[in-house]
């Protein structure tokens, strides 16, 4: 009985043995062509990396030559651009000191950091009455008026980027002011960034001004204090101004109560509105007045007289801006010649009078009178 277990037990081992056998020989199959697979593919792979590198190296020859072309065509194109630019530059910078020579404006270019001036056109020597060498070289700030207005120009333009129109006080060679109108901008110059600044003398135009506000101050005087009333007015018959002496004239308390008040000058102010055409057509003729007399009416109602002279004032084309004149109150005058007048009447009547009777009393003393007189005695 064991015997028979024993070979039943064999057989299993056997056939089992057998089992995993057939397995191995199947995995051993399996791993053979894995690597006959492998080795195929690895023959194929080192073929085609072959022909890879062998065009990679190819593909390096070639860019190594065309490397070496364009880096030569590169340079050649790098020498003649470098060179158009060049010629650029000259052109530009011949082109920009023929417009800056032809300017009638002082140009200058300055250095950014210290005002160094590093060009001058030539009709800055004439502004500032130096040479051009003398001129080069030296600082802006030389020629300001006053130094703190460099530090404002640079606030103006750390804030605009530029500076356009600002009026500046400079001084020349001699030390004698000189006004200008400056304008700056940023400006590359030999590769350089300045400060390209055009220079404006309105050194007149200061003067100017300065003359006509003191002759508008000494105007101002006139017109306030003159004992003549000063006025301007228009054609319809408003004041456009009128002085206190011309308010004192017609009783208002001041030049303002006046120019409200008064809305119709033929009508308030000429006693006779006739009077007003008649000076109205004597100006429009002659373009003035002078010496017109006529009474007038003051704010309280009592008639005066006055002279006035007047001239028209027009624009470059001729039309009429406003009537601009003076009045005088001359009513005592006229009450003195008034006067006068009625003297000379008394007084040629009494010249009359006495003529009169100087030429009876010549009668009376002729011989025929006196034989005249005695015949009329006898005839008694």
């Amino acid at each position: 009985m064991s015997d028979e277990v024993s070979k039943e037990q064999f057989v299993l081992e056997v056939a089992r043995l057998k089992l995993q056998i057939g397995q191995l020989t199947q995995r051993v199959e399996t791993l053979q062509r894995e690597k006959a697979d492998l080795e195929s593919l690895l023959t194929r792979a080192i073929t085609h990396s072959d022909a890879t590198i062998e065009s990679l190296r190819q593909d390096k020859v070639s860019l190594e030559g065309l490397l070496e072309t364009t880096t030569q065509h590169s340079e050649a194109v790098e020498a003649a651009f470098n060179a158009q630019t060049d010629d650029i530059l000259r052109q530009s910078e011949e082109q920009f000191r023929l417009i800056a020579e032809a300017t009638p404006l002082p140009v200058l270019i300055s250095n950014v950091l210290d005002g160094t001036i590093l060009y001058a056109n030539a009709i800055t020597t004439t502004t500032f009455g130096l040479a051009l060498t003398d001129l080069i070289g030296r600082k802006t700030s030389d020629f300001y008026w006053n130094p703190e207005d460099r530090q404002q120009i640079l606030a103006i333009f750390a804030q605009q980027g530029y500076v356009q129109n600002y009026e500046l006080q400079l001084k020349r060679q001699d030390s004698s002011l000189l006004w200008v109108v400056l304008s700056l901008r940023p400006f590359m110059f030999n590769g350089e960034l300045t400060f390209l600044s055009a220079l404006c003398d309105i050194s007149d135009r200061k003067q100017m001004e300065d003359s006509l506000r003191i002759a508008e101050a000494t105007y101002r005087g006139i017109f306030e204090n003159a004992i003549e009333g000063i006025f301007q007015s228009t054609f319809e018959g408003r004041y456009l101004k009128v002085n206190p002496s011309m308010a004192r004239i017609y009783g208002y308390r001041s030049a303002e109560e006046m120019m409200v008040q008064v809305t119709d000058i033929a009508k308030q102010i000429y006693v006779d509105p006739s009077c007003r055409q008649i000076f109205l057509e004597q100006i429009e003729a002659q373009g003035e007045v002078v010496d017109f007399e006529y009474q007038v009416y003051r704010c309280d109602g009592r008639v005066i007289w006055v002279s006035e002279s007047s001239r028209a004032i027009r624009n470059s084309v001729g039309q009429l801006l406003y009537y601009e004149g003076t009045n005088v109150d001359i009513t005592r005058r006229k009450q003195q010649e008034e006067w006068l007048r009625q003297q000379l009447e008394l007084l040629q009547f009494d010249i009359d009078f006495t003529e009169v009777e100087a030429q009876v009393a010549e009668i009376t003393e002729t011989d025929f009178f006196q034989q005249l007189r005695q015949a009329v005695r006898g005839s008694i």
